[in-house]
């Protein structure tokens, strides 16, 4: 389930929240592999959010190849 919490938390966390699954998962770094590897979907909003915060670039993000290729196949 951590990825659905960690998921949540970007969507509608706050400071505390933040600092929960920071203390619960392993420090920044294990949250930016979660966000990194394991989150499928986010709003562009949240994915901008995301990779800001986390110092990813946004092609790293699992969420952002998979919305690519999405949109190659309904444009086809």
């Amino acid at each position: 389930m951590r990825r659905v919490v960690v998921q949540r938390v970007i969507e509608r966390g706050r400071e505390e929240d933040f600092l929960a699954i920071f203390s619960l998962y392993g420090g920044i770094e294990g949250v930016r592999e979660i966000v990194r590897d394991e989150i499928a979907w986010l709003s562009p909003k949240d994915m901008s959010f995301a990779y800001k915060i986390f110092g990813l670039k946004k092609e790293d993000l699992k969420c952002y190849t998979r919305a690519q290729s999405r949109a190659k196949l309904l444009n086809s």
